[in-house]
Protein backbone atom coordinates (compact mmCIF):
# COMPACT_ATOMS: atom_id res chain seq x y z
CA UNK A 1 0.00 0.00 0.00
CA UNK A 2 1.49 3.33 -1.02
CA UNK A 3 0.59 6.48 0.83
CA UNK A 4 0.13 9.93 -0.54
CA UNK A 5 -0.45 13.35 0.93
CA UNK A 6 0.74 16.93 1.07
CA UNK A 7 4.10 17.76 2.60
CA UNK A 8 3.66 19.00 6.15
CA UNK A 9 5.01 22.23 7.55
CA UNK A 10 8.32 21.47 9.20
CA UNK A 11 9.12 18.41 7.09
CA UNK A 12 12.32 18.32 5.04
CA UNK A 13 11.72 19.09 1.36
CA UNK A 14 15.18 17.69 0.57
CA UNK A 15 13.74 14.18 0.83
CA UNK A 16 10.62 12.68 -0.69
CA UNK A 17 8.11 10.80 1.42
CA UNK A 18 9.19 7.35 2.54
CA UNK A 19 7.14 4.43 1.20
CA UNK A 20 4.39 3.52 3.68
CA UNK A 21 5.43 6.56 5.77
CA UNK A 22 8.08 4.59 7.64
CA UNK A 23 9.45 7.12 10.14
CA UNK A 24 10.50 5.09 13.17
CA UNK A 25 10.09 6.43 16.69
CA UNK A 26 13.26 7.12 18.65
CA UNK A 27 13.31 4.73 21.66
CA UNK A 28 14.42 7.63 23.87
CA UNK A 29 11.23 9.48 22.88
CA UNK A 30 9.16 6.47 23.98
CA UNK A 31 10.93 6.27 27.35
CA UNK A 32 10.42 10.00 27.95
CA UNK A 33 6.70 9.49 27.40
CA UNK A 34 6.49 6.48 29.73
CA UNK A 35 8.48 8.33 32.39
CA UNK A 36 6.07 11.27 32.22
CA UNK A 37 3.06 8.94 32.50
CA UNK A 38 4.67 7.39 35.56
CA UNK A 39 5.33 10.83 37.04
CA UNK A 40 1.67 11.72 36.44
CA UNK A 41 0.60 8.45 38.13
CA UNK A 42 -1.33 7.11 35.12
CA UNK A 43 1.25 4.62 33.80
CA UNK A 44 -0.04 1.71 35.88
CA UNK A 45 -3.67 2.52 35.08
CA UNK A 46 -3.05 2.45 31.34
CA UNK A 47 -0.68 -0.49 30.98
CA UNK A 48 -0.79 -2.83 33.98
CA UNK A 49 -2.23 -6.25 33.15
CA UNK A 50 -3.02 -5.22 29.57
CA UNK A 51 -2.47 -6.71 26.15
CA UNK A 52 -0.58 -4.16 24.06
CA UNK A 53 -0.62 -4.06 20.25
CA UNK A 54 1.80 -2.00 18.18
CA UNK A 55 -0.07 -2.06 14.87
CA UNK A 56 2.48 -0.23 12.68
CA UNK A 57 5.58 -1.51 14.42
CA UNK A 58 8.23 -0.88 11.76
CA UNK A 59 11.50 -2.13 13.21
CA UNK A 60 9.97 -2.54 16.67
CA UNK A 61 11.33 0.56 18.39
CA UNK A 62 8.22 1.30 20.45
CA UNK A 63 7.77 -2.27 21.70
CA UNK A 64 11.49 -2.70 22.39
CA UNK A 65 11.59 0.54 24.38
CA UNK A 66 8.48 -0.46 26.35
CA UNK A 67 9.90 -3.89 27.19
CA UNK A 68 13.13 -2.33 28.39
CA UNK A 69 11.32 0.31 30.44
CA UNK A 70 8.91 -2.11 32.08
CA UNK A 71 11.65 -4.65 32.74
CA UNK A 72 12.92 -2.23 35.38
CA UNK A 73 9.46 -1.24 36.63
CA UNK A 74 7.96 -3.81 38.97
CA UNK A 75 4.67 -1.91 39.22
CA UNK A 76 3.63 -2.70 35.64
CA UNK A 77 3.00 -6.14 34.19
CA UNK A 78 2.17 -6.43 30.48
CA UNK A 79 -0.01 -9.46 29.78
CA UNK A 80 1.07 -9.75 26.14
CA UNK A 81 2.77 -7.75 23.39
CA UNK A 82 1.54 -7.92 19.79
CA UNK A 83 3.43 -6.29 16.91
CA UNK A 84 2.49 -6.01 13.24
CA UNK A 85 3.02 -3.86 10.17
CA UNK A 86 1.91 -3.77 6.56
CA UNK A 87 5.51 -4.59 5.53
CA UNK A 88 8.13 -6.68 7.28
CA UNK A 89 11.07 -4.67 8.61
CA UNK A 90 12.65 -7.27 10.86
CA UNK A 91 10.08 -7.19 13.64
CA UNK A 92 6.54 -8.42 14.24
CA UNK A 93 4.26 -10.02 11.68
CA UNK A 94 2.88 -8.74 8.38
CA UNK A 95 -0.69 -7.50 8.79
CA UNK A 96 -2.72 -4.66 7.30
CA UNK A 97 -4.10 -2.97 10.39
CA UNK A 98 -7.00 -1.38 8.55
CA UNK A 99 -8.13 -4.80 7.28
CA UNK A 100 -7.67 -6.60 10.60
CA UNK A 101 -10.30 -7.44 13.21
CA UNK A 102 -7.70 -8.17 15.92
CA UNK A 103 -8.22 -6.50 19.29
CA UNK A 104 -6.13 -5.49 22.32
CA UNK A 105 -6.55 -3.56 25.56
CA UNK A 106 -4.08 -0.91 24.39
CA UNK A 107 -3.22 -0.06 20.79
CA UNK A 108 -0.12 2.12 20.53
CA UNK A 109 1.67 3.26 17.38
CA UNK A 110 3.30 5.98 15.32
CA UNK A 111 0.74 5.83 12.49
CA UNK A 112 1.31 6.79 8.84
CA UNK A 113 0.19 10.41 8.75
CA UNK A 114 -1.46 10.04 5.35
CA UNK A 115 -3.81 7.46 6.89
CA UNK A 116 -4.33 9.21 10.21
CA UNK A 117 -8.12 9.42 9.99
CA UNK A 118 -8.45 5.77 9.02
CA UNK A 119 -6.07 4.61 11.76
CA UNK A 120 -7.89 6.72 14.33
CA UNK A 121 -11.34 5.42 13.45
CA UNK A 122 -10.28 1.79 13.16
CA UNK A 123 -8.11 2.01 16.26
CA UNK A 124 -10.99 3.30 18.36
CA UNK A 125 -13.11 0.44 17.09
CA UNK A 126 -10.55 -2.29 17.74
CA UNK A 127 -9.09 -1.22 21.09
CA UNK A 128 -10.81 -2.45 24.20
CA UNK A 129 -9.75 0.59 26.24
CA UNK A 130 -6.83 2.80 25.16
CA UNK A 131 -5.58 4.10 21.81
CA UNK A 132 -2.22 5.90 21.83
CA UNK A 133 -0.70 7.71 18.84
CA UNK A 134 2.68 9.38 18.53
CA UNK A 135 2.17 12.02 15.88
CA UNK A 136 2.76 15.56 14.75
CA UNK A 137 0.67 18.16 16.52
CA UNK A 138 -0.98 18.70 13.12
CA UNK A 139 -3.12 15.69 13.99
CA UNK A 140 -5.45 18.34 15.45
CA UNK A 141 -5.69 20.05 12.07
CA UNK A 142 -8.22 19.70 9.21
CA UNK A 143 -12.01 19.75 9.25
CA UNK A 144 -12.49 16.04 8.64
CA UNK A 145 -10.27 15.09 11.58
CA UNK A 146 -11.85 17.75 13.79
CA UNK A 147 -15.21 16.02 13.38
CA UNK A 148 -13.68 12.69 14.40
CA UNK A 149 -11.88 14.22 17.38
CA UNK A 150 -14.92 16.10 18.67
CA UNK A 151 -16.82 12.83 18.93
CA UNK A 152 -13.97 10.77 20.34
CA UNK A 153 -12.87 10.06 23.96
CA UNK A 154 -9.54 11.90 23.65
CA UNK A 155 -8.25 12.06 27.23
CA UNK A 156 -4.66 13.33 27.07
CA UNK A 157 -2.39 15.18 24.67
CA UNK A 158 1.22 14.94 25.85
CA UNK A 159 3.31 17.49 23.93
CA UNK A 160 7.09 17.23 23.72
CA UNK A 161 8.59 20.58 24.72
CA UNK A 162 11.78 19.64 22.83
CA UNK A 163 11.92 18.54 19.19
CA UNK A 164 11.81 14.80 18.65
CA UNK A 165 13.26 13.67 15.35
CA UNK A 166 11.96 10.43 13.84
CA UNK A 167 14.15 7.91 12.01
CA UNK A 168 13.64 7.99 8.25
CA UNK A 169 13.36 4.39 6.97
CA UNK A 170 14.30 3.25 10.47
CA UNK A 171 17.83 4.69 10.27
CA UNK A 172 18.87 6.55 13.44
CA UNK A 173 21.32 8.77 11.53
CA UNK A 174 21.10 10.81 8.33
CA UNK A 175 23.46 10.51 5.36
CA UNK A 176 26.03 12.65 7.23
CA UNK A 177 26.01 10.38 10.26
CA UNK A 178 24.09 12.85 12.39
CA UNK A 179 20.76 12.45 14.25
CA UNK A 180 17.76 13.48 12.16
CA UNK A 181 16.77 17.11 12.70
CA UNK A 182 13.22 18.40 12.65
CA UNK A 183 11.26 21.59 13.23
CA UNK A 184 8.00 19.74 13.90
CA UNK A 185 6.25 19.56 17.24
CA UNK A 186 5.49 15.99 18.25
CA UNK A 187 2.95 14.73 20.78
CA UNK A 188 1.35 11.61 22.21
CA UNK A 189 -2.44 11.39 21.92
CA UNK A 190 -4.26 9.08 24.35
CA UNK A 191 -7.87 8.04 23.86
CA UNK A 192 -9.66 6.28 26.72
CA UNK A 193 -12.98 4.68 25.80
CA UNK A 194 -14.22 5.08 29.38
CA UNK A 195 -13.36 8.80 29.55
CA UNK A 196 -16.16 11.38 29.33
CA UNK A 197 -14.44 14.73 29.95
CA UNK A 198 -12.54 17.31 27.91
CA UNK A 199 -8.99 16.54 26.66
CA UNK A 200 -6.20 17.30 29.12
CA UNK A 201 -3.03 18.98 27.83
CA UNK A 202 0.27 18.00 29.43
CA UNK A 203 3.94 18.44 28.55
CA UNK A 204 6.98 16.21 28.47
Amino acid sequence: MKLSGDRLAGSNSKYGRVENDFYATNPITVKKFLWQLEKDTVLTEIFNGRTVWECACGNGNIVKAMKEYFRNNTNVYIEKYLASDIAYRGYGCVLDFLESDARADVIITNPPFALMNEFMQHGLKQTRRYLIFFAKIQLLKTKSRAEILKNSPLRFVYVHSERQGTWRNGNPLDENGKPWSTTMCMAWFIWDKEYKGEPILRFI
